[in-house]
């Protein structure tokens, strides 16, 4: 049957995004059937939609890749934290109100707000979910209507047992026990079970949190200030071997997707003559810890630290110390406390030093020669691109008992207990230059930004990388959202935000509450077989999409669906089917339900026979039949001529 029917749809009460309407009769569809949306209105709620095309931004901190040049009118001058490299942030996606009410906490669960959708909500619980540096926690709090207020703290945190797992690569199963001894910090017990010829090897399920410095927070007997502390009790058991320290996750986690290999892995095992790996020779283990300790032939306690390559990977020994100490595990000795322990501290007004100090037995390690073993990161931020998990290996019967800080002992979304701010937590005076800046969009090398060259220990301040600026800024597309500070006051774009800042004095994100910003969404008919594509990043799918609007919201937030060029989409349907319905999707750019629609969704969808194909089909048809009809009559005729023949 040939139609040109064109339907007047409206959501009515239904979600205007997602909905469907009932025809008033059945439509017979045949093939050559086209549709098309003519005309449409909507309008749009008070809010914003985040999705891919506006959700990214930059966090950076102190002047490793982001470095404010002139200092401001407070004094503060240029901060440094060289040794942390800037990190990409997504806002989460979806709808997020636009409007605050003054006053209105994020990142404290004791708020009558906390929780709330709105673009306050979004950025403190973006920051807090996805940075990896999270001895900083981030919080807000509204100073106007219309604008979110960003500041950072120390959260309150505790040093003890930490949860373990045990992470070698045969089915022993370890034996791992917590302790918590009355006023006392808890600790890990981890020895090998008597007898099973191999290690046991237990890993934390959480992470340690790096950058961090031990003197953020007072310590006490119930809750020292500990990052990374194995104590070797001397059970008399002899000893096969022990070693421990920090590794990069990703030295386990590749084993979700691949066989062991050594080469990545931080518990290298060596192969027999067959190419088998010897699994109970643990006296051939070889440590890969990014920072590690461990016990040689002669129970000398040594620490090392090791390289990082340019692809990422752990490398060999950058530093190896023996230290002037010996474990004298299974003979008189006493239980031996060995320790990572980081430092923070501002040297001048201008850099912010960050070393990691072994210790043993609660003080410094030294060399047989006497020397402080330290290993000094100031400058090398090769080590913040990990996130970085405690471990130990202990092939003996003598307890291993690990106490560490790790990111399951930091309360989240507790603003109200903080513990100091940014810069120096409990600290009576300034410990790091812990200034972070945001960055919504691309800036120029030069526009008073400061770029390092990449993996370079002690670069000078006048190097310039404008390569490795653009690798993070020609990411950021959140300008249409966070449309940077206020340009009679601030032209550089970007949100500086200083580590001494409380929730009496946060800084102001502006955000866009204007109607006036690009709004993509595309119509789609589900349940019509239109076989249209649409194309991610990294994926794509069949699509039923029939519109796509691309414009600004006009006035009111009314718009009107008034396409100047209509097409028509073919459906692909190869049979007739009765048609009693629409459902009507409205999706973003990602292909989820659209979800700024509100009100009423209006289109005019049009429906007709392509009378052209039909026509053509038509005629390829009887064509089709004639042509058959000759060949079989040729057929006969051949057919009689052989009969005649024969």
């Amino acid at each position: 049957m040939y139609h040109n029917c064109e339907i007047l749809v409206n959501s009515g009460n239904q979600n205007p995004n997602d909905f469907q309407v009932k025809l008033p009769k059945n439509m017979d569809i045949h093939p050559n059937t086209e549709v098309a949306i003519t005309q449409g209105k909507y309008r749009l709620g008070q809010g914003t939609t985040i999705d891919s095309t506006n959700d990214t931004f930059i966090l950076g901190y102190g002047s490793y890749g982001l470095n404010d040049l002139i200092p401001e009118a407070s004094g503060v001058g240029v901060e440094w934290l060289n040794f942390l490299l800037p990190q990409v942030i997504k806002l989460k996606h979806g709808k997020w109100d636009t409007h605050l009410t003054a006053g209105d906490h994020s990142g404290q669960d004791d708020s009558a707000m906390f929780g709330d959708l709105n673009m306050q909500t979004n950025l403190v619980d973006s920051l807090n979910e996805q940075s990896k540096y999270f001895m900083w926690a981030w919080a807000g709090k509204a100073p106007t209507n219309s604008a979110p207020g960003l500041y950072s703290y120390i959260p309150v945190h505790e040093s003890r047992e930490v949860v373990m797992f045990n992470a070698n690569i045969n089915t022993v199963s370890p034996v791992i026990t917590y302790t918590a001894p009355a006023g006392a910090a808890g600790f890990t017990n981890v020895i090998n079970n008597t007898g099973t010829n191999s290690a046991c090897v237990a890993l934390t399920t959480s992470f340690v949190p790096y950058p961090y410095s031990y003197n953020v927070k007072t310590a006490s007997l119930a809750n020292p200030q500990v990052w990374y502390k194995c104590t070797l009790n001397n059970d008399n058991q002899a000893v096969n071997r022990i070693f421990g320290g920090l590794i990069a996750d990703h030295q386990y986690t590749y084993r979700t997707n691949e066989p062991y290999n050594e080469q990545k892995d931080f518990l290298k095992i060596s192969r027999d003559g067959l190419g088998d790996l010897d699994i109970e020779d643990t006296g051939d283990y070889e440590n890969g810890a990014v920072f590690g300790w461990e016990l040689d032939a002669g129970l000398n306690i040594c620490f090392f630290r090791r390289e990082i390559n340019e692809d990422g990977s752990i490398g060999n020994y950058a530093e190896y110390h023996i230290s002037n100490q010996v474990a004298d595990l299974g003979l008189a000795g006493a239980a031996r406390a060995i320790e990572f322990r980081p430092v923070m501290e501002v040297a001048t007004n201008t850099i912010s030093n960050f070393t990691i100090e072994a210790r043993i037995d609660g003080a410094q390690a030294q060399t047989v020669g006497g020397d402080d073993i330290i290993f000094t990161l100031t400058n090398d931020s090769r080590y913040s691109a990990f996130k970085y998990r405690g471990f130990v290996c202990n092939d003996s019967a003598n307890n291993a008992q690990l106490t560490m800080c790790c990111q399951e002992h930091f309360e989240k979304n507790k603003a109200q207990n903080s513990i100091g701010t940014a810069n120096q937590g409990q600290a009576g005076a300034q410990l790091v230059n812990a200034v972070a800046q945001i960055y919504p969009r691309y800036l120029e090398v030069g526009q008073r930004i400061m770029w390092f060259h990449k993996h370079l220990i002690g670069q000078s301040a006048g190097s310039l990388s404008e390569s490795y600026a653009s690798k993070y800024l020609r990411k950021t597309n959140a300008s249409d959202i966070l449309i940077g500070p206020d340009p009679a006051n601030n032209d550089d774009g970007f949100y500086r935000i200083l580590g001494d800042l409380t929730v009496a004095d946060p800084v102001t994100i502006r955000i866009n509450t204007g109607n006036n910003n690009p709004i993509d969404f595309h119509v789609e008919i589900l349940n019509l077989p239109i076989q249209n594509k649409s194309a991610y990043q990294s994926s794509g799918r069949t699509s039923n999409r029939v519109l796509s609007v691309y414009r600004n919201v006009a006035s009111n937030n009314f718009g009107i669906i008034d396409p100047t060029n209509i097409i028509y989409h073919k459906l692909e349907n190869k049979q007739v089917f009765m048609l009693d319905h629409l459902r009507i999707r409205v999706s973003n750019d990602d292909g989820a339900i659209f979800q700024e629609l509100v009100g009423n969704l209006t289109l005019n969808v049009h429906i007709k026979t392509n009378a052209h194909a039909m026509l053509q089909a038509i005629t390829g048809a009887i064509r089709n039949r004639s042509q058959n009809v000759e060949t079989v009559n040729v057929y006969e005729d051949v057919s009689k001529a052989s009969q005649r023949v024969f």
